[in-house]
């Protein structure tokens, strides 16, 4: 188990009862992927937390699997799960790189404040290129933190050796964009809230028809 794991399993009762930062702008990116959504499609969420945006998206959508690799965010997400029963709906403990998922099978992949957590977030967005079905939606909302405090990148690996932090990466937007575009997608839409510059909303595309799997 890696030292991030332990971090979010500590944390994650904590994480669940604090309430979101600007509620108008996660309400507006919700109505904005609410409108990309339809019966037939099938989702796929990782780092879906304690599962509260799966929770408001999966009854709009024929599947909706999310996943998490802190066993304790995903214990908290099951429980909302039992308390308001929604059968198209998953929560599994598992890390994007080990949970099986065949090629060019899903409709849409959805990442909500996690790819800048990651070990590799350039390689978890070709990830999921590979995953979609040509035309597939893949909706991030990233904090580019090296906009706002470019000094965070000399922070953030101290942070993490003191086990004060989760492990961070520290890019900016302009390098969001470009692993976006390296990795295959088009920009469907993008939009940045005026309390937060540093956190970018993105709808990306894979091409109807893509040179790549």
């Amino acid at each position: 188990m890696t030292y991030s794991t332990v971090f979010w399993n500590r944390i994650a009762k904590s994480y669940a009862n604090k309430p979101v930062a600007d509620v108008e702008a996660y309400e507006f990116k919700l109505d904005k992927i609410r409108g990309e959504l339809n019966p037939d499609m099938n989702v796929f969420e990782f780092g879906c937390g304690t599962g509260s945006t799966a929770l408001k998206l999966a009854p709009l959508v024929a599947s909706y699997q999310a996943i998490d690799f802190s066993e304790k965010m995903i214990a908290i997400a099951q429980g909302k799960l039992r308390d308001t029963p929604i059968p198209q709906l998953d929560f599994l403990q598992s890390a994007l790189e080990e949970h099986p998922i065949q090629n060019n099978s899903l409709d849409a992949i959805i990442a909500m404040s996690v790819l800048h957590l990651m070990n590799e977030p350039q390689s978890a967005i070709a990830h999921a290129f590979t995953k979609l079905k040509p035309g597939g939606l893949f909706i991030s909302n990233t904090a580019c933190i090296a906009d706002s405090m470019p000094w965070f990148k000399y922070i953030a690996p101290l942070g993490h050796s003191l086990r004060l932090l989760p492990k961070l990466h520290v890019f900016k937007q302009t390098t969001l964009m470009a692993y976006l575009t390296e990795a295959g997608f088009t920009t469907k839409y993008e939009w940045i809230t005026e309390n937060n510059k540093m956190t970018l909303f993105v709808i990306s595309q894979k091409p109807l028809k893509s040179t790549q799997s």
